[in-house]
């Protein structure tokens, strides 16, 4: 299915994966030369990674999974973990905080409107984004809205650059 999708059309690894294809060859081949993944025997690299992607951007569980990839959920939850791991080690490439210096920046410093912010070195926002957790788990991890969630909040600077992200908290 995997390989299917990245060599259709462009709109069809977006709808998918929630990623160009292009970013999608790309962080594959971070994955592999930083030898944070690998093909196995059952399932190549752009298979574990398509899983991963296909999970995250789509909230499905496990179960859709083993049956849209054909797989076992075992051999799914395995490669999922593994997909996992290796995007969390690529966290201090892409993650970094901001110096102890840091100025503020120019569009804060010299607009008026924005004197409430006037020492504003960035901006703080969380979210709930939809999770799929184990029964015994739910009632710790339901929002007021209803439905399963994980709070996330990410602190961004005024280029639009993430310097912080904290998740994994119940909703």
């Amino acid at each position: 299915m995997a390989c299917d999708i990245l060599n259709g059309h462009p709109d069809r690894g977006y709808d998918q994966f929630r990623m160009m294809t292009t970013s999608f060859v790309a962080l594959r081949d971070v994955l592999l030369a930083r030898d944070l993944i690998r093909g196995t025997r059952c399932m190549t690299a752009d298979e574990q990674l398509a899983i991963f992607l296909f999970c995250v951007g789509h909230g499905v569980a496990n179960r859709v999974l083993a049956e849209t990839f054909q797989h076992f959920g075992e051999t799914i939850s395995r490669h999922f973990n593994n997909v996992l791991h290796g995007i969390v080690m690529l966290k201090n490439d892409y993650l970094s905080l901001p110096p102890n210096n840091t100025m503020v920046h120019t569009r804060i410093r010299d607009n008026l409107n924005f004197h409430p912010f006037k020492n504003a070195i960035g901006a703080i926002d969380g979210t709930h984004i939809p999770v799929i957790v184990p029964r015994s788990d739910q009632p710790r991890f339901r929002c007021r809205k209803g439905f399963t969630s994980q709070n996330m909040m990410a602190a961004v600077s005024f280029d639009h650059t993430f310097f912080f992200v904290c998740t994994g908290w119940e909703g």
